[in-house]
């Protein structure tokens, strides 16, 4: 993802200079679209990642929960609410860890990686 943003801020200074000498419309709009994503995806960084870590903070969280009510007597209804929360929470785990591995691992906090899927 790193590799982008730079890309875009070249393609963004390159296509402002551009602008000012040919006065054309291509650069402007190399300028616009590099000036935009660059924007995007800057902006939705610390949002996802935080976003991430607040996840990592609720899987802990449902760790314990999980532990404290296999100790106690469960009904059937509780042990398949149970077992339907913590498919949701593999599955979120596991996309996360997909992402992680991807070119948009700048969005995912490496401790993701640590975390095992809830049994």
């Amino acid at each position: 993802m790193v590799y982008i943003w730079v890309a875009s801020v070249v393609l963004f200074v390159f296509g402002c200079v551009m602008e000012k000498r040919t006065y054309n419309i291509w650069p402007l709009i190399i300028c616009v679209v590099c000036g935009g994503l660059l924007f995007v995806s800057v902006a939705l960084w610390p949002v996802n990642y935080y976003g991430v870590k607040a996840e990592i903070v609720a899987y802990y969280e449902l760790r314990d929960s999980i532990e404290r009510a296999r100790q106690d007597d469960m009904s059937e209804l509780e042990r398949a609410a149970l077992t339907t929360r913590i498919i949701e929470n593999n599955t979120q785990l596991q996309k996360a860890k997909y992402w992680n591995q991807t070119i948009f691992n700048v969005y995912y906090p490496d401790e993701i990686m640590e975390l095992e899927p809830l049994r």
